[in-house]
């Protein structure tokens, strides 16, 4: 495999980071059909705004892209939150999706790392993420990294 380059996105990288996106909510609804995911989100207005925000404002997220012979097959965005009940700063690594025929290699791995150096470097102590539970794969990447469950969301239909 090429060499994969990872950097921070831009915003002419809008257009492709909302696609995959949209593809990472499309696998999403897919494999866990019970969270009913807006498959449109990306392109809404809040979508928008919020890849715009953390493309451009470094007090609030982060985007990184990778990169393979000039063209985008992943992408990851986190934010940095306060932990409402412990003393934290948490890197929330929030979305991310490879292309499907660059997964496994490791570029996830390199995504993750870059914004978690990012993190570290504006203060975070604490790196977090959330999977859906049914996701056996990435829960094993995940755990393969360091991560740890430390709690259970549940949820229904009401």
């Amino acid at each position: 495999m090429k060499q994969v380059k990872i950097r921070a996105a831009k915003l002419n990288d809008l257009k492709t980071i909302q696609d995959l996106n949209y593809e990472l909510i499309i696998y999403e609804n897919v494999h866990n059909p019970s969270v009913e995911y807006n498959a449109n989100w990306p392109y809404e207005p809040a979508g928008k705004k919020y890849f715009k925000r953390v493309i451009t404002d470094e007090d609030y997220g982060c985007c990184f892209v990778a990169e393979l012979e000039n063209e985008i097959v992943g992408y990851l965005s986190a934010m940095l939150k306060k932990g409402p009940d412990r003393d934290v700063v948490i890197i929330y690594l929030d979305t991310a999706i490879i292309v499907e025929k660059y997964r496994s290699q490791g570029i996830g791995r390199k995504l993750a790392k870059k914004a978690i150096v990012w993190g570290k470097r504006k203060g975070a102590n604490r790196a977090q993420l959330d999977v859906s539970a049914s996701n056996d794969h990435s829960i094993k990447v995940y755990e393969n990294g360091g991560f740890r469950p430390i709690k259970m969301i549940m949820e229904r239909k009401i």
